[in-house]
């Protein structure tokens, strides 16, 4: 039996995640058609072509969004299991375990928004380049082409507003998988969850930090960072990351029930001995009675 939650987010991972590397993939075998010097002048015959190269991928663009967005928001719902039953139900720790589920509910909330707002601004402006009037602002027959430089600031500026906060993403992930690791290699009972899994998830946290790396050295040379780029992600999104969370799945119901019957049988263990407690005061009190009438007898 595996855990719904985390079936579902593989599922939606893995699929999402495929997406953007076939994405990915594309564009770099598509990098001799660009040319930044044309790019960086905004010339609008150069302009008009790059857009109609993005509208050929809207749809797969698109769904990878959402699909990313859905899986990082039930992304959230382990972990905070996880955190939980690792605190021992808020008795160890406490603080560690508290910002692993700030951190996967930060990061899978900020992943939600910046998918949703990427796949607004994709599908809008997939619609102006297709349906509005770009090419001659300035009279019928100029042939100016400024509508598609305005629209291509205008673009990359709506990337740039949700750059970070996409990025934000594998820090966030790197930190949870590394306190995970940490609480489980520091739990001196018997631990809940395996220790080869939290391994695991250290090694998917460390690569989820160089492909943060990469995504921000990709500004300095596009090149060879993009390679490196998928290279990380291929191994970490499509192999490790969906290995983990079938680990976990199948882990956690049995944890969680584990952890349910222990905090039952430490409920009764406490009432049982309340209980008895009352007992001996009850057989003291009685006794006391029974030696008091004797001498006044």
């Amino acid at each position: 039996m595996i855990d719904f939650a985390c079936a579902t987010s593989t599922i939606f991972f893995a699929c999402s995640n495929l997406m953007y590397i076939i994405l990915r993939v594309t564009g770099q075998r598509s990098s001799s058609l660009f040319d930044p010097d044309l790019w960086k002048e905004l010339d609008p015959f150069f302009l008009k072509f790059q857009w109609e190269r993005r509208m050929s991928n809207g749809a797969i663009t698109g769904a990878a969004g959402l699909l990313s967005a859905v899986a990082w928001f039930l992304f959230c719902i382990p972990v905070i299991n996880v955190a939980w039953i690792l605190s021992h139900g808020g008795k160890r720790r406490v603080g560690m375990h508290v910002l692993i589920g700030a951190l996967a509910v930060g990061g899978s909330i900020a992943e939600l928004m910046a998918r949703l707002m990427m796949v607004g601004v994709t599908n809008v402006s997939h619609w102006l380049a297709k349906d509005f009037n770009l090419d001659h602002w300035l009279g019928e027959e100029t042939n100016d082409g400024t509508g598609w430089k305005v629209l291509e600031m205008g673009y990359l500026l709506s990337h740039g507003i949700i750059l970070w906060i996409d990025a934000f993403e594998w820090l966030a992930l790197c930190g949870v998988l590394v306190l995970i690791f940490y609480s489980v290699r520091t739990d001196e009972g018997r631990c809940a969850f395996g220790r080869k899994w939290s391994m695991l998830g250290l090694a998917i946290g460390i690569l989820c930090l160089f492909d943060f790396v990469a995504e921000v050295l990709r500004l300095e040379s596009w090149g060879t960072f993009m390679i490196v780029s998928i290279v990380i992600s291929v191994i970490n999104t499509l192999i490790l990351m969906p290995i983990w969370l079938v680990m976990l799945g199948r882990q956690l119901p049995f944890a969680r029930k584990e952890y349910e019957n222990s905090e039952t049988e430490a409920f009764f263990g406490n009432r049982d001995g309340h209980s008895n407690g009352d007992t001996i005061e009850v057989s003291n009190e009685e006794a006391a009675k029974v030696a008091i009438e004797g001498e006044m007898s």
